[in-house]
């Protein structure tokens, strides 16, 4: 069954405070945390070659009022499905930006990565 030319998708997760313990777990369960992420996606070559981009934004906890604490990412990429969805590799560079932090981190990421199927 051929995929769609474009897809796109979203997400939005808050996670309320929660008023039991999870001491040493290095959760902070007190705090209220909130994400989204959206992406999309476009087939150049039907079936075969797919452009990709994907944007998410990350609060850990929004009664903070540092706004250092928050980051969000950008991320493109290229799939090449080989032989549909059985054999596919894929090339993704994320790059992440702590808001209004007073430096930035070297932690954007490249990943290359095959999948095989059966």
């Amino acid at each position: 069954m051929p995929r769609p030319v474009a897809d796109r998708r979203g997400d939005l997760s808050h996670v309320a405070p929660e008023s039991s313990s999870q001491a040493g777990t290095g959760v902070n369960a007190e705090a209220d945390r909130l994400a989204f992420s959206v992406a999309a996606g476009y087939f150049v070559i039907p079936d075969r070659l797919e452009l990709a981009a994907r944007f998410e934004w990350y609060d850990p906890d929004r009664e903070v009022q540092d706004p250092a604490l928050a980051l969000w990412a950008a991320t493109g990429g290229v799939n090449w499905y080989v032989w549909g969805e059985r054999v596919k590799a894929q090339l993704d560079y994320t790059h992440r930006h702590e808001r209004e932090a007073t430096a930035q981190l070297a932690n954007d990421i490249v990943i290359l990565q095959a999948q095989v199927k059966f």
